[in-house]
């Protein structure tokens, strides 16, 4: 039987008293380690996280600033009607002196065809009479060269590498952040309250305020960019997982010569047009360089530019052979498609572009009143 002598009763008492602030010791520990962490995950992430969000912030616009950059090259004057497309391939293949193989075509009246020969030169076409206007090797030389330095920071897969682990140290800082903020006494006036005055207050206001609203979407943002630097890696992966492949593109039974093709594009537009779902249009055209591939059509929603939609159609006889709308995919292929499109906030909605927008924005603040708080903790006595 327990005896409840003087003793017993200090030693409880004891107890009582010691163990809370053990737990506010270790509290407090790990606090100093997570923030640790976030300290040095932002002074070895934080400039190619913030490359990469830049060249992000142009990328989000990729499709309309290619496209200017393209088409800024020239324009023409509707006159009349465009040549019908058989006779604009014609055309072009006899003033380049070379097959074409791939087709992009005008969206309004004063742009240009956009046409790629097998020579590997783009010709800027006039679509109601033929004339090329203006051959490049490559037609949209700016936005490539942010595309890869976003993929690869000009210095190839090394370059690639560095930024997955860019990403990795921005989940870390989001992970981190959320950690070191949540620990506060939350209230719905204290989450989203910014005191202007004084400054050390407004930069540590504004620098929580921003990491929580947009630690998540950052977080997927960023392990769906990681995804896709990984490539073949996280294709077989997520391929294996799921137990799925991707659908090859079909091949013709019968090899077909440039030269026995036989069909009327007019007939393949409104074949592809009335197999594909409503909505979609057509945006480009790839024409077969080898004689046992078909006609490839890529077909995009009117509202957002990924992910793409296929028509494959035989140029024997303009019969279509297959369609491939990406929700017939098999799992492992949806999901890495859709990634794709989350990534570029080019997915379904043209709303979710101007969205990422704002969140390629969030991390160059956080940059700031991160760095100006650790400027005013270094300068104190």
């Amino acid at each position: 039987m327990k005896s409840d002598s003087p003793l017993n009763t200090r030693s409880s008492s004891l107890e009582s008293t010691i163990t809370p602030p053990t737990k506010g010791r270790r509290d407090r520990k790990l606090r100093r380690i997570v923030n640790r962490i976030h300290l040095w995950a932002a002074l070895i992430g934080s400039l190619p996280a913030l490359l990469l969000c830049l060249s992000g912030l142009i990328l989000v616009f990729e499709p309309e600033l290619q496209s200017f950059e393209e088409w800024a090259h020239a324009s023409v004057q509707p006159t009349g009607e465009r040549l019908p497309l058989a006779e604009l391939l014609a055309s072009v293949e006899t003033e380049a002196e070379n097959a074409v193989v791939y087709i992009a075509l005008p969206q309004h009246p004063e742009q240009i065809a956009l046409i790629g020969t097998e020579d590997r030169q783009y010709h800027f076409v006039n679509p109601y009479n033929g004339e090329i206007l203006k051959s490049t090797k490559n037609p949209a030389i700016i936005m490539q060269a942010v595309r890869v330095f976003h993929t690869s920071f000009f210095m190839g897969e090394f370059g690639t590498w560095i930024g997955i682990a860019s990403s990795c140290f921005l989940v870390v800082l989001c992970l981190t952040g959320c950690y070191l903020f949540l620990k506060r006494k939350l209230t719905a006036r204290t989450v989203f309250r910014i005191r202007w005055k004084p400054t050390v207050r407004r930069n540590y206001d504004l620098h929580a305020v921003a990491g929580i609203v947009t630690a998540v979407p950052i977080i997927l943002i960023s392990l769906s960019g990681a995804l896709i630097g990984l490539g073949a890696a996280w294709r077989e992966t997520i391929l294996f997982l799921t137990n799925s492949e991707f659908k090859p593109r079909p091949k013709l039974e019968q090899a077909v010569d440039r030269y026995e093709w036989n069909f009327d594009f007019a007939t393949i537009l409104e074949t592809v047009n009335n197999a594909s779902p409503e909505g979609m249009h057509i945006d480009s055209i790839s024409l077969p360089s080898e004689p046992d591939n078909p006609i490839r059509f890529r077909l995009l929603y009117d509202w957002a530019t990924r992910p793409a939609s296929w028509a494959f159609i035989n140029p024997a006889n303009g019969e279509l052979i297959e369609f491939h709308h990406h929700w017939d995919y098999e799992a492992g292929a949806l999901i890495h498609r859709l990634n794709r499109g989350f990534h570029s906030g080019e997915l379904y909605t043209e709303a979710m572009r101007w969205l990422w927008l704002l969140l390629m924005i969030a991390p160059f603040i956080l940059a700031y009143t991160g760095y100006r708080q650790w400027r005013a903790k270094k300068q104190k006595p």
